[in-house]
């Protein structure tokens, strides 16, 4: 278990190793080789150069089955820019190119670790060198080793089912942190979930499958498939809270979710005593941390402390495969103190990095610093990949001899570590001091006594003997400080073995989680009880009264506390609303408060509880009661207003008072004052004294149908409540209305057939008809008339289309007619010989009682006719459309259309004639001679 430690900075404790490796050289005479540690140089071997004209490929297999993934780095290149060395991801040349690599693009200082990808089912990687004739170099070595293909995980906070939401806080405008603001009592449950962008390549995960870490500070709680947690923080205590993720195969997500949390707490701490109090009197409360103020309250908050140094001791087996990470030994930590954005930035930013620990031999170990994306930056590189000039035999710290072997930590006694520091940041005021040499750790020792010697551990106090490291720090710039770290040892040779004991990452102060502290406002505070408005009370009832004091906090956290205010009964005179009168009314006015200890005083000067009041003013009574020690006095006033008005003087007129029915008028108001604001009311009342109408408009407008007198009442009241009223009888007269109307009976007739006799007969109200004065006459549309009789027969003489007229009136001039068409209609004769010989006598073909009167418009086409005429041989001769000469009491009107013969010779012809009649249609056949005479 690692153990926290307050250290200047520190990040993760790890520790790795090789394991003894095979040396392959690839000349082509193989094509692939299984296994996971090789040493691979190209065809020179160790010390020569590689071939001209190479075209050859290796391709590398993993041969364990938990770590399936071939990972490869470059630990020495030298070739020419017209060669290549490829890294394909996968079994050969044809797989996705990972990277190319020759002079143009390899710097010495940098780190070139490839894996194979997690989408590569084989696990390898294929290496392919190929040159030209000219300018072969030194070449390259390539390392193998095996690792556990993992996918990789993401996880994202889970909005939708957490009861609280990570937010910025504005009040911070510099600070990248999210924070959680609880209230105490508050249950938060917490969700997260993975992503698996990978899922699938090469095991199927879901979040079932991973175990969640939720990391409270001081609790951590994991489960598998645990994405929900609820936890129950101590109030007013910062909380720095990280959510990780492992898959089912090992795999972490390499930066987790981190935020903050804030808890509150009740910040009223106590309160005064509080005096009686009366009703009706204000009471206002103060709250402050001063002891004058009725509620104490005091700050909340709470200030944090950062750390991140740890402590451990980890075993360096001698290069065996041991479990966990086979030849790459680690111990993975997870930072989440940092703030969300914070990265590496320059190589300055990492001051040093301290290891504590003990190893027999230096030769043969390799140390690097990884960072959460996988950059890495070696600090001690191993002799035997690197081939450095200075000391390999001299050992780490107070080693112990002899090594046991395999993996099990009980056979390996520990030694003592020493620390051992490596910088290079070079600002004198950080008071580092180099080892001699150029400070690297193999060209810092006693050369001549290095059989025996031991490399000079670090001082960290004194700040001398630090170390530069073999890599540049620059190699870390833009590594997230949040995430797992981790330092991988590893160990090139089977003997000689170690421990490390801890170690430490020193950062530039700006970049340090710094201990953080936050204060929780109160943001509102009110009273909660009868008469509460905010921070003041004032009562409405008597008694021992229940009240709240309640604060709310800018976390929205509600607190209150209880208390109790003794509240006496005040004196609560009404004398009831401002009061308006008509001239000569008295008013009696009653404080309306009933108490045997009571006192009166009105500023008439009166010491009762009621006074009469007969003229206008403002009245006003003051009552003072006492409580029961006489050491709270409580008033209590009312004032009332006394206006006197005048009483009006109601009046109006109509705009019409008689007219036949129906009558419409309109009411005005005629009433004095004419500018005194009023309300009204009208009444109408018929003979019988019945109410047959009521408005309350200013000016209603009326309508009275049935005939008889009727009377009018109208009040008024003005807004003092005066009024009056008056009242017209038989102010408005309704005349009765005569209505004509008639029926003729038949309305259309055949003059042969009836004698042109038609009863009329009236349908006139008769009640109304026989009234005195009632006047009415007929006009029949043939010149006669009749005012005798209201129904009747007529004869008519002759056929025609009559308008027949009623009109009747009555003494008081009303009056009104009504007109019918009436139709006689008398059957149609033709002439069977015209002599058309310009004599103007029978010339013309004239339809006797033919009426061609036609409404266009008629949808039945009545009195719509056809004339054919044919000669002898059935030719058509003549023809017309609604022909229009005829012939009525032996004369013929001729019409727009005759028929004369003209341009036919004298004979017989024959003719038909089709003819639609109000009364009759006829289809009439008949012969026409026609016959000039002499006179053609």
């Amino acid at each position: 278990m690692k153990k926290i430690f307050l250290i200047l900075g520190a990040l993760l404790l790890t520790t790795a190793m090789l394991f003894s490796q095979t040396e392959v050289i690839m000349n082509g005479t193989q094509s692939s080789v299984t296994g996971c540690n090789f040493k691979i140089y190209d065809g020179g071997g160790n010390d020569g150069n590689y071939l001209p004209n190479t075209n050859t490929a290796l391709t590398i297999i993993s041969n364990n089955a938990t770590n399936r993934s071939v990972e490869i780095e470059i630990t020495f290149l030298e070739i020419d820019v017209s060669d290549t060395l490829f890294i394909y991801d996968g079994a050969n040349t044809t797989a996705p190119l990972l990277k190319w690599f020759n002079a143009s693009n390899y710097t010495p200082a940098g780190t070139y670790i490839y894996t194979a990808s997690i989408g590569n089912p084989t696990g390898a990687i294929t290496l392919h060198l190929k040159s030209d004739t000219t300018y072969e170099t030194a070449g390259f070595i390539v390392e193998t080793r095996c690792v556990k293909p993992c996918q990789r995980v993401f996880i994202e906070f889970d909005e939708n089912n957490s009861t609280h939401i990570p937010a910025l806080d504005p009040r911070r405008p510099n600070d990248d942190y999210s924070y959680i603001n609880v209230c105490p009592d508050d249950s938060v449950v917490l969700c997260a979930y993975g992503v698996y962008p990978d899922n699938g390549y090469a095991y199927q995960q879901s979040d079932a499958q991973t175990m969640f870490t939720f990391d409270y500070g001081d609790t951590v709680v994991s489960g598998l498939g645990l994405t929900c947690h609820s936890y129950k923080f101590i109030p007013e205590r910062g909380y720095s809270v990280s959510i990780s993720a492992q898959d089912q195969d090992g795999c972490v997500s390499m930066i987790p979710v981190s935020f903050r949390v804030r808890t509150s707490r009740n910040p009223i701490i106590g309160m005064l005593k509080f005096p009686d109090v009366c009703t009706g009197q204000e009471m206002k409360f103060r709250f402050g941390a001063d002891g004058g103020a009725h509620f104490q309250t005091d700050s909340v908050g709470s200030e944090q402390l950062s750390t991140l140094s740890v402590s451990d001791t980890i075993f360096l087996p001698d290069g065996e495969n041991c479990q966990p990470y086979g030849l790459s030994y680690r111990s993975p930590v997870t930072f989440t103190a940092f703030s969300p954005n914070a990265v590496i930035t320059a190589a300055g930013d990492i001051l040093y990095v301290r290891l504590n620990i003990e190893h027999s031999y230096i030769g043969d170990i390799l140390i690097q610093l990884v960072c959460p994306t996988g950059q890495s930056t070696i600090l001690l590189p191993d002799y035997m990949t690197y081939h450095y000039t200075g000391t390999t035999y001299a050992y780490f710290g107070d080693m112990y001899e002899p090594d046991g072997g395999g993996c099990n930590e009980a056979s390996n006694i520990q030694g003592v570590g020493w620390n051992y520091v490596w910088s290079q940041n070079t600002d004198p005021a950080r008071g580092y001091v180099y080892a001699a040499g150029n400070s690297y750790v193999y060209e810092s020792v006693n050369i001549g006594n290095h059989l025996s010697g031991t490399v000079d551990s670090s001082n960290t106090v004194a700040k001398t003997q630090f170390y530069k490291p073999y890599q540049s720090f620059n190699n870390m710039i833009g590594c997230p400080l949040n995430g797992q770290w981790y330092i991988e040892v590893k160990d090139t040779w089977r003997s000689d073995n170690g421990y490390v004991f801890g170690w430490e990452m020193a950062l530039d102060e700006k970049l340090l989680p710094q201990n953080w502290s936050y204060s929780v406002n109160i943001d509102s505070m009110y009273i909660v009880g009868p008469g509460g408005v905010e921070t003041s009370v004032t009562p409405t009832i008597a008694g021992a009264i229940d009240y709240l004091a309640v604060v709310v906090d800018e976390y929205g956290c509600v607190y209150d506390t209880a208390f109790v205010l003794n509240v006496v009964s005040s004196p609560m005179p009404d004398l009831g609303e401002n009061v308006e009168l008509c001239a000569g009314e008295m008013l009696n006015l009653n404080a309306n408060f009933d108490d045997s200890t009571a006192v009166y005083q009105w500023n008439t000067g009166a010491k009762e509880d009621n006074i009469h009041v007969v003229s206008q003013g403002e009245y006003i009574v003051r009552v003072t009661t006492y409580n029961e020690d006489s050491s709270l006095v409580c008033v209590g006033y009312d004032t009332v207003n006394v206006k006197y008005s005048a009483t009006p003087r109601a009046d109006f007129e109509a705009s019409s008072t008689s007219d036949c029915s129906p009558l419409r008028f309109l009411l005005y108001d005629r009433s004095e004052p004419e500018d005194m604001e009023k309300t009204y009311v009208w009444r109408i009342y018929d003979e019988s004294n019945r109410l047959v109408y009521e408005s309350e408009l200013p000016e209603p407008e009326i309508t009275l149908e049935t005939p008889g007198k009727y009377h009018v009442e109208h009040k008024i009241t003005t807004l003092a409540g005066c009024t009056d009223e008056t009242i017209k009888y038989d102010y408005l007269e309704v005349f009765p209305q005569p209505y004509a109307e008639f029926q003729a009976n038949p309305e259309v007739s055949i003059l042969s057939e009836t004698g042109g006799e038609v009863q009329f007969t009236n349908y006139t109200d008769s009640t109304v008809a026989y009234m005195d004065g009632v006047s009415w006459s007929w006009d029949f549309g043939d010149g006669s008339s009749d005012n005798a009789s209201l129904s009747l027969p007529h004869t008519y003489s002759s056929w025609g289309d009559y308008v027949v007229t009623f009109h009747i009136s009555s003494s008081q001039g009303c009056s009104d007619q009504i007109s019918h068409l009436v139709i006689i209609e008398e059957d149609l004769t033709f002439p069977n010989v015209i002599t058309p010989n310009g004599d103007n006598i029978n010339d013309v073909f004239a339809v006797g009682n033919l009426n061609t009167s036609i409404n266009p418009e008629d949808p039945d086409r009545f009195r719509h006719n056809e004339l054919y005429v044919y000669d002898r041989w059935g030719k058509k001769v003549y023809t017309a459309s609604d022909y229009d000469t005829y012939s009525k009491d032996g004369e013929i009107i001729p019409g727009s259309q005759y028929f004369n013969g003209s341009g036919l010779p004298d004979g017989v012809y024959y003719f038909t004639f089709y003819f639609k009649g109000k009364a009759k249609t006829i289809d009439y056949h008949g012969t026409l001679t026609i016959l000039r005479g002499e006179g053609k």
